[in-house]
């Protein structure tokens, strides 16, 4: 397969504009302001129960992972 991104929807045999970039639609926002909206549409319920998830193998899993969460 080549370098690009991908350019043709799976199935639908439909080419999708390169300029299509759904970020630039949106402000970048940071983990902690991320977390702080998240936390406060839980309306009270705890984060880590409504949104960590756990495996079977006993491995957290976050709602939402970030480029300084690689280490």
């Amino acid at each position: 397969m080549g370098g690009d991104a991908v350019s043709v929807a799976r199935g639908a045999g439909v080419a999708i504009d390169d300029e299509l970039r759904l970020g630039d639609d949106f402000p970048p926002v940071g983990y902690d302001a991320w977390k702080a909206k998240a936390v406060a549409d839980l309306k009270g319920a705890p984060f880590e129960k409504k949104l960590v998830g756990h495996t079977e193998d006993g491995i957290t899993l976050q709602p939402l992972y970030t480029a300084t969460c690689r280490s």
